[in-house]
């Protein structure tokens, strides 16, 4: 038996007890935090149960808190998948914008309509539940990538290859509205690119030859709609203003570092006055992998040797035969990882240090 201030001899009881091993000893599972809990003299007893109470009280409203956050990513999770349904605010049912307001409840309604709830004298309760919530409960959010409307026939792919199953994918996830400039050095893989994006419902435009560049170029300036221009690195790459797009997809990596700034500077200019993002996708374990290797080394010499002319040397060659023969080597499988970073300014490219401009890596 225990008794309060010292301990007696006793005897383990031959009935198992319910809460405890048969062939455990009772007095493993007591340690001095159990004791300070449960052993208590009589007049304790009621200010401990205060304490146990208040912290039960906090507990639950720290457990409500947390999960807010968790029925808001399950109902965005939810609505990802119904790709045909349109988020709407259910106050004055106008298309929900990308900065909203979630309220405790897990319900989201736009902000002109939060703020209009809020000033009302009574208590604030929200619209759909009409749970009672205060203004620091309710929570802003910011949806960065609102999909369009997703076709059905191309979720399960468009069958002519992961790098272009993912392009198009990305171009689906861009802002509603948003022109796209697309470059490639093979007109193969543009002409693929158009067929695959046009079966999407995404309107493409290809410059095949250089006589159609600036019919092709005014016809996607003056679209309304979003619109993906795509066109070879040696059309576009220089001496073109299209600010009208603020998203280049650089489908693959190039030798010349200085090509690439100079595509992503036809949108990342004077009189641009939207964000641009850059979009570059790498194939994992492929060549394109060492060419993107050989590309952070010139752009680190780059800096130091401040060549005016860039070139592809024997070493540049050598270097990128011996990756590709390390990455043979290692016998990985190909597959789409997917990398965001932003760029700082010291890691740019001289020619692009302007501002600094987001870029999506895509391995």
């Amino acid at each position: 038996m225990l008794v309060w201030g010292r301990w007696t001899s006793w005897k383990w009881p031959r009935r198992p007890c319910s809460c405890v091993s048969r062939t455990t000893p009772f007095a493993t599972y007591v340690n001095n935090d159990v004791e300070k809990t449960y052993k208590l003299v009589a007049v304790e007893v009621p200010v401990k149960r205060m304490e146990l109470e208040q912290e039960r009280v906090e507990s639950s409203a720290n457990l409500a808190s947390k999960l807010s956050p968790l029925r808001y990513l399950l109902h965005l999770h939810r609505t990802k998948q119904q790709h045909h349904v349109v988020d709407e605010c259910a106050v004055c049912h106008d298309r929900m914008p990308a900065q909203r307001r979630m309220w405790p409840c897990a319900h989201v309604f736009c902000l002109s309509c939060t703020a209009h709830l809020i000033k009302q004298p009574s208590a604030l309760r929200c619209p759909t539940c009409r749970t009672p919530t205060t203004e620091r409960h309710i929570l802003l959010v910011n949806d960065i990538h609102p999909q369009r409307p997703y076709d059905a026939r191309h979720r399960g792919g468009t069958g002519l290859g992961t790098k272009v199953d993912s392009i198009v994918n990305r171009v689906l996830s861009l802002e509603a509205g948003a022109k796209c400039l697309l470059f490639s050095q093979w007109p193969d893989m543009l002409r693929l690119l158009h067929q695959a994006l046009t079966s999407a419902g995404v309107r493409c435009l290809v410059v095949a030859h250089k006589k159609d560049f600036d019919a092709t170029l005014h016809q996607f300036k003056h679209h309304p709609a979003a619109c993906v221009l795509a066109m070879p690195f040696k059309y576009g790459a220089n001496g073109v203003n299209i600010v009208e797009a603020t998203h280049v997809i650089l489908v693959e990596p190039l030798l010349t570092p200085g090509v690439e700034a100079q595509a992503i500077n036809r949108v990342h200019r004077i009189g641009q006055d939207k964000p641009t993002t850059v979009h570059k996708f790498i194939v994992h374990n492929s060549v394109e992998e060492g060419i993107l290797v050989l590309q952070h080394q010139k752009q680190r010499d780059y800096c130091v040797k401040k060549h005016d002319k860039e070139t592809v040397t024997w070493t540049d060659w050598t270097k990128l035969l011996q990756l590709v023969r390390d990455q043979l080597a290692a016998k990985g499988q190909r597959r789409v990882l997917e990398r965001t970073r932003d760029v700082a300014v010291s890691d740019a490219h001289p020619a692009t240090r302007q501002r600094g401009v987001r870029t999506n890596d895509v391995v």
